[in-house]
């Protein structure tokens, strides 16, 4: 295989893996997503203090809560937590 035959193939599967990527963008909303750093070591060694990770906010719509998830708890005031799930009525 010539090396521009190359060429031609790494650019047109990067061009395809951009709009598949696209394309899943435009499925999930952007605020559908959250980051979250976790802070202190109580989710440990699922999650260690000041680790980053990402949050589907929709994930729940359409699946059901399952022992061991880990869930990001919202109270009133607007304080996070981070858990895990550990008992529930499934």
């Amino acid at each position: 295989m010539e090396k521009n035959d190359k060429v031609i193939r790494m650019k047109t599967i990067f061009l395809l893996l951009s709009v598949f990527f696209a394309s899943l963008a435009s499925v999930q909303p952007e605020h559908s997503k959250s980051v979250f750093i976790s802070e202190g070591e109580s989710m440990a060694p699922t999650l260690k203090n000041n680790d980053r990770f990402l949050v589907d906010k929709t994930y729940y719509d359409s699946h059901p809560i399952q022992r061991g998830d880990v869930v990001v708890i919202q109270l009133a005031n607007n304080r996070q937590f981070v858990k895990r799930v550990i008992a529930c009525n499934c």
